[in-house]
């Protein structure tokens, strides 16, 4: 492992002028942990990479500004394909991508299920990204279907590899990035390391560079903290019990995807726990 001491300042990245402008006139200043080890690693190098940090850690910014310094904005083809578990996070990437391209000129877009694929197709061949942000059923779909090609792409970036390996899609992850260039690099992000995404990193990166994030969590004595383990299938049955033992419960609880923060908030409604869904379509 390759140890580096935390840059000060986002202006000490080796990035374009470009890149180094946008990140000041958002007012950000200091880079996160994982955004002082991964940029300088990432942002002119070809490498594999691995970086394990928890959500909350910045790392999103710590692969696209990298990714950013190194897109060749005169080319017509797909150089990048980041892959995410879920729509909502596809299009956070793709939000935080928009943020930084500014005078770079660097075309992207997001495409995902669960919606009308036209949009997203005439996108793909009107604006000719060179990055683009997908969900893997749906990258999948498009590529056989033979409307996306990856065969000029020179990155593949897995965002939250742990969650698309829950949700089944590490099969359809390793086919799309067969189809990318022989001499791909890849980047992956994960909160954890189960033994398939390590088996996956121990056969197809070369030399990969990692870094690890401890995320650091800070308790007040006053709070007291406990969990329980259920099955899937039980949470919210095992929810409202929990509810019916505390005398006055109000709370916050957080669901995976805003279709889950919905049907949670209409069982609990319907068996006498008032509550409300907040989510991305509101």
């Amino acid at each position: 492992m390759r140890l580096l001491e935390p840059l000060v300042k986002f202006q000490d990245f080796p990035l374009k002028s470009e890149l180094i402008q946008a990140i000041i006139d958002r007012g950000y200043e200091t880079p996160t942990e994982i955004q002082a080890k991964a940029i300088p690693l990432l942002a002119n190098s070809k490498i594999d990479f691995v970086g394990q940090a928890q959500t909350g850690t910045g790392k999103t910014a710590a692969f696209v500004l990298p990714l950013l310094n190194q897109i060749d904005t005169e080319s017509n083809s797909i150089q990048a394909i980041i892959l995410s578990p879920t729509r909502e996070l596809a299009q956070q990437v793709y939000e935080e991508i928009k943020k930084f391209t500014g005078k770079l000129r660097v075309r992207s877009t997001v495409v995902y299920g669960g919606t009308s694929m036209d949009a997203q197709v005439r996108a793909l061949k009107k604006d000719k990204p060179q990055i683009v942000v997908g969900t893997p059923g749906r990258v999948l779909d498009l590529i056989d279907r033979r409307i996306m090609h990856l065969d000029q792409a020179e990155f593949a970036i897995l965002d939250e590899a742990d969650e698309m390996l829950d949700m089944g899609f590490f099969d359809d992850v390793k086919m799309i990035i067969s189809k990318l260039k022989e001499d791909k690099k890849t980047w992956m992000f994960s909160a954890t390391m189960p033994k398939p995404i390590l088996n996956m990193i121990n056969k197809d990166l070369k030399d990969p560079q990692f870094v690890s994030i401890q995320k650091k969590t800070l308790s007040s004595e006053q709070i007291q903290q406990s969990h329980y383990l259920v099955r899937r299938s039980d949470m919210t049955e095992a929810l409202m019990r929990i509810l019916s033992s505390i005398d006055d419960a109000y709370g916050m609880i957080f669901c995976r995807t805003k279709i889950d923060a919905k049907e949670l908030s209409d069982s609990l409604n319907a068996h006498g726990f008032p509550a409300d869904a907040m989510h991305g379509d509101m």
